[in-house]
C-alpha cells in the first residue's frame, strides 16, 4: 500500500531531494538539477517563500521511497 506524508524532518528532506537522483540513475539523458539549488526549497529565506506557500510530500511503499509531490500556492 502506498502512504503519503509530509516532508518534515531533515532525513525527509534528504530522500526527497535524493529521489530523482535514484529513479533516473540509469537514464543516460537525465541532467541531475544541482543539488545546492534544490537544497534551498526548504529554508526560510528561499525567494519564492516571499510569495508562495508549499509543501512537499514524499509517497513510500513498503518503507521505500517511490514517489514526491510538491505543492506551491501563490499568494495573491
Amino acid at each position: 500500500m502506498i502512504t503519503v506524508v509530509e516532508v518534515t524532518t531533515k532525513k525527509q528532506r534528504k530522500e526527497f531531494l535524493d529521489f530523482p537522483l535514484k529513479l533516473y540513475r540509469d537514464n543516460p539523458y537525465f541532467v541531475p538539477p544541482l543539488y545546492g539549488d534544490e537544497k534551498k526549497i526548504f529554508r526560510p529565506d528561499y525567494v519564492y517563500n516571499d510569495t508562495c506557500e508549499s509543501v512537499f510530500f514524499l509517497a513510500y511503499d513498503e518503507g521505500k521511497p517511490v514517489g514526491r509531490i510538491s505543492g506551491i500556492i501563490q499568494r495573491a
